[in-house]
């Protein structure tokens, strides 16, 4: 859902032209605006919301989630994101990655930030990673 509706030009393309998309997200990452949008379009459709008979205030965390790594895949974050992965990584002989956070607070907090920045440079280079594709298949 990460390019879902993707008009095949780039965000500065929609800035500087003034496309509508981009008067709709205040040129604020209109692609990925767009993605995300249509990604909870789609899931209104009948049939469509495999979400449907979560708890509201699941669909909420995940609605939330899924927001922030689409929008995470804004070539504008790029530099950053690897920044904060690689400062983490870095971390791990010192801190290692949490597992059983459910009676710590501190430790929840700590694990929920680096799922955020794992999912986000995960779906990130994905998105990347696309274009390093033999033409056949990337076509």
């Amino acid at each position: 859902c990460h390019d879902v509706g993707h008009p095949g030009v780039n965000n500065p393309f929609l800035i500087n032209t003034s496309s509508s998309t981009a008067l709709m997200y205040n040129d604020k990452s209109p692609l990925e605006n767009l993605h995300a949008s249509l990604t909870f379009q789609t899931l209104r459709q009948e049939g469509m919301n495999f979400l449907e008979n979560l708890p509201r205030h699941d669909f909420q965390k995940i609605r939330t989630k899924i927001i922030d790594v689409i929008l995470a895949t804004d070539m504008v974050h790029h530099f950053s994101l690897v920044e904060k992965l690689g400062v983490r990584l870095s971390e791990l002989s010192d801190k290692p990655l949490i597992v059983d956070t459910k009676e710590d607070r501190d430790k929840m907090k700590t694990s929920q930030q680096d799922r955020r920045i794992l999912i986000q440079a995960l779906v990130h280079m994905a998105d990347l990673g696309n274009a390093c594709r033999p033409w056949e298949v990337y076509r």
